[in-house]
C-alpha cells in the first residue's frame, strides 16, 4: 500500500483571512489499473476572460484561475504561530491529527486562495507526490468520512490535454457553513497528480474544476 497525502486548503477562514488546511490521506494500492483502451485527450483552451494562467513548477503544468486568487508560499505561511494556530485547530475540529499541519508544506506542490469573503475563501492546491492509479471514488469516501456531514457526489472521467482524468464531487459542513469541493485526479508531465478545490457554497467549486481542467497543459 502507498500512502498518498492530499491537501486541500479550507474554505473557511481565520480572523486573519488566511484559508486554514483540510487534509485527506488517502490510501492507494501501487498496483496499476487496467490500461485504457485509448486516452481521451483535448486541446487545452485559452484562459477565460477574468481568469489568468497560474504555474505549478513542481509538478511542469499550468492551468487558469481567477484573477483575484493568490498563489500561496505555504512555507511562509506556517512560519507565523497564529497562523498555524489556526489551521490545527480546524484540522483537529476535521478528526484530522494535529501533527499534519507540520507535513504540509511539504506535501504540497502549489496553493492558490481568493479573495476572502464573509463565508470565506475558494481554494486550490496540489500535491507533490505522483498517484499509482486513479483514486477509487469509494477510496475517497473512507477517507473523508471523518468531515462534518460529509455528502459524496458524482465521478466523471474528463479529457485534458495531457491524458484523461478524473473528479469527484463532494460537500461538508464546517463552522455553519456547507463547503463543495472537487478531488480532481489529473495527467502532468511527472505523472497523476491530486488536486483539491474547496469553495463555500455549492457551485463555485464545480465552476473553478471545469476551468482548470479545460486549461490544463504543460508548461
Amino acid at each position: 500500500m502507498l500512502a498518498v497525502t492530499g491537501l486541500g486548503l479550507g474554505a473557511c477562514t481565520g480572523d486573519d483571512g488566511v484559508p486554514p488546511p483540510v487534509s485527506s490521506t488517502v490510501s492507494v494500492a501501487s498496483t496499476p489499473s487496467p490500461p485504457s483502451t485509448s486516452v481521451a485527450t483535448t486541446s487545452a483552451a485559452p484562459a477565460p476572460p477574468g481568469t489568468r494562467l497560474v504555474s505549478d513548477n513542481d509538478r511542469k503544468v499550468s492551468f487558469a484561475l481567477p484573477q483575484d486568487f493568490t498563489v500561496a508560499d505555504l512555507s511562509v505561511i506556517l512560519a507565523d504561530p497564529a497562523k498555524k494556530r489556526e489551521m490545527t485547530r480546524v484540522f483537529t475540529q476535521l478528526g484530522m491529527p494535529a501533527d499534519t499541519v507540520d507535513r504540509l508544506a511539504g506535501q504540497v506542490s502549489f496553493a492558490a486562495f481568493a479573495t476572502p469573503t464573509p463565508l470565506g475563501n475558494d481554494t486550490v492546491s496540489i500535491t507533490k507526490q505522483s498517484l499509482p492509479r486513479f483514486v477509487t471514488p469509494q477510496e475517497i469516501a473512507d477517507q473523508l468520512e471523518t468531515f462534518p456531514d460529509i455528502q459524496m457526489g458524482d465521478t466523471r472521467t474528463v479529457p485534458t490535454s495531457l491524458g484523461e482524468a478524473q473528479r469527484t464531487s463532494f460537500s461538508y459542513t464546517l463552522q455553519g457553513t456547507t463547503l463543495s469541493g472537487e478531488f480532481l485526479q489529473v495527467p502532468t508531465p511527472l505523472g497523476l497528480t491530486q488536486v483539491n478545490v474547496t469553495s463555500p457554497g455549492t457551485q463555485t467549486a464545480s465552476l473553478l474544476a471545469d476551468t482548470m481542467l479545460a486549461t490544463w497543459t504543460a508548461s
